[in-house]
């Protein structure tokens, strides 16, 4: 039986990330908020503000870093990329898949937060690693969708387009393949993705 949760843990110095399990392999589910304010209806609004602080930190030091729009656009789908300034390409920028919400979780140690972005194959990732598989298209959305990049009947722009809904998503964490290292990989972004557009989302 799936079992809703709001719950995943970042292990500690921007290491992989690590959704909480109850030591079985029955599907879980997590949320991922497309922005502070959407995730403030669920949880307290300062645990949201320092939530989204923290994954886009960590979406700038571990996001996968293409040469080109056309790599990260194979990888992600169409429209799904942006140029980030890079200090260290001599091409002075990568294209870098933007952010498209995050995930909040507790330990006892503490609250952490995990950067969310999709890719064309219907996962969504954080870092270099698939974290989860994204819910079919809802009926009453395909109308509005815009198409893109698709498999198993998913559309990339239609998913990149839920950072505006207001509404968070639910995703599936179990029977994903856990540390797949996503695409052609170039170190590390620097930045995140526009706020409150189909290629980010807002921190407000």
């Amino acid at each position: 039986m799936k079992r809703s949760r709001t719950v995943a843990a970042l292990l500690l110095g921007g290491v992989s990330p690590l959704l909480v399990s109850c030591g079985d392999d029955a599907p879980e589910e997590a949320k991922v908020y497309p922005s502070v304010e959407v995730c403030a209806r669920d949880l307290p609004a300062e645990d949201c503000t320092r939530a989204f602080a923290a994954a886009a930190d960590a979406h700038r030091q571990d996001v996968p870093r293409f040469a080109s729009l056309d790599a990260c656009e194979a990888e992600m789908g169409e429209g799904a990329c942006q140029r980030q300034a890079d200090g260290r390409s001599l091409l002075g920028g990568v294209f870098v898949p933007a952010m498209v919400g995050f995930m909040v979780g507790r330990s006892l140690s503490g609250s952490f937060a995990q950067p969310v972005y999709f890719d064309r194959q219907g996962f969504a990732r954080s870092g270099a690693d698939r974290i989860g598989q994204l819910p079919p298209r809802r009926e009453d959305d395909r109308g509005s969708g815009s198409s893109g990049g698709s498999a198993g009947g998913t559309s990339s722009a239609y998913y990149r387009g839920w950072a505006n809904s207001g509404r968070p998503m639910t995703i599936t964490t179990a029977g994903t393949t856990a540390g797949t290292t996503a695409g052609s990989t170039a170190g590390r972004s620097a930045g995140f993705g526009s706020t409150g557009s189909a290629r980010g989302f807002s921190g407000s």
